[in-house]
């Protein structure tokens, strides 16, 4: 009798361990995926299936979390581990997440594992082997004291140690989640929002500024909030290289379309593309147009950007974007003209900043400064 209700309290806390180590493990996996590694599974999943299958924000997750689990069940019933290191079984569970979620851009796009198709096979040869000594270690302490606080402790231990080496492992920077969120929001035409990726960072890229670039101009923004964000190379940055990747959600040819037209093999540079279209009446659009002065605006070509600004704006009769009004106004102060058509504001916005540049001799003190008041400016771009 006694040794049935022993074995009756032995099993009680061990499906009590078992139940709030697994819900605190799909816990996590779920908010890991969701929240810090779910643009890489998109993408990868994308790219994987040849743009065939769809990731799903909650789906997703709850389906990886779910396979996850099994797996540790499979581990905990193959090799029998004590209760005191149950959660040893999730070992392999969080070694497949991290392999799954931290592919770098050239995994995802070339179908690599990378160095997880030989440190998957040795860290699970040296987690058996251990998992075997443990086992031999305490095989006749499986049945000592059983108590759910005596469990818990070390299985708590053990499972909050796994996660935080696992969870911490990452190859991905900040700049590569936010060309993935990015690209992702632009493929479903929410443009608005992937013009607000990352805004806070001051680190960029010649895709992610491109990018931006692009669902600005599908707002009819480029040439209004093109210096809201930093510019990884000038104005080589403002489109991108002709596309070389055979699957991509977002692909360059889609651009290229948007702004004229797709560039054939005689086409190699930004300034040749844009003057090609620009003399085009066929494929120039207005977003053409605007590329195009924007480019001579980060060239900082003040003439031709005049030159063409005229041709196409009546600044009489419409209303001038907030960049050209500044680069027309600096183009105005530098020839000594003076113009009627700038909104007062925006004069003395520029008086502002003259005035806050002249307090500092230094040019880094002085680009540090005004920065921080004036960095969304043309101003601010052509000084430095």
């Amino acid at each position: 009798m006694l040794l049935s209700v022993n074995n009756s309290n032995i099993k009680d806390t061990a499906t009590n361990i078992k139940c709030t180590c697994g819900i605190f493990f799909v816990l996590f996996c779920f908010c890991y995926i969701y929240f810090i590694q779910g643009e890489v599974l998109a993408k990868a999943q994308f790219v994987y299936s040849n743009g065939v299958t769809t990731y799903h924000d909650i789906m997703s997750p709850v389906i990886v979390a779910g396979v996850l689990q099994i797996i540790q069940l499979v581990c905990f019933n193959l090799l029998r581990l004590p209760q005191k290191f149950y959660t040893l079984s999730y070992f392999p569970s969080l070694l497949f997440l991290a392999a799954l979620s931290n592919f770098d851009e050239n995994q995802v796009e070339h179908f690599s594992l990378g160095t997880w198709k030989w440190l998957i096979p040795l860290l699970l040869i040296v987690y058996i082997l251990v998992a075997l000594g443990i086992r031999q270690i305490f095989k006749d302490k499986f049945q000592e004291k059983q108590t759910f606080d005596y469990i818990i402790v070390p299985n708590g231990i053990i499972l909050m140690v796994m996660i935080l080496v696992f969870g911490s492992y990452t190859m991905n920077n900040d700049v590569y989640l936010y060309e993935l969120k990015t690209e992702r929001l632009i493929q479903e035409q929410k443009y608005e929002d992937a013009v607000n990726v990352g805004t806070r960072s001051i680190k960029s890229s010649k895709k992610l500024t491109y990018m931006r670039m692009y669902a600005l101009a599908k707002q009819n923004l480029l040439a209004e909030r093109i210096f809201d964000y930093p510019h990884y190379d000038g104005a080589n940055g403002l489109i991108p290289d002709y596309d070389t990747i055979h699957v991509a959600r977002l692909v360059t040819s889609k651009i290229y379309a948007d702004i004229g037209a797709i560039p054939g093999r005689g086409i190699h540079s930004t300034e040749q593309y844009l003057t090609i279209l620009m003399d085009n009446n066929q494929l120039r659009n207005q977003m053409t147009i605007d590329y195009f002065l924007c480019y001579q605006l980060l060239k900082k070509d003040l003439k031709t950007f005049e030159e063409y600004f005229f041709e196409y704006y009546n600044p009489e009769k419409m209303t001038i974007p907030r960049s050209y009004q500044e680069a027309l106004l600096l183009k105005a102060e530098q020839d000594g003209d003076s113009l009627t058509y700038i909104p007062q504001e925006t004069i003395d916005h520029f008086n502002a900043y003259k005035l806050e540049k002249a307090q500092y001799l230094s040019p880094t003190a002085r680009s540090n400064k005004t920065r921080q008041s004036f960095g969304n400016t043309y101003w601010w771009y052509y000084d430095n």
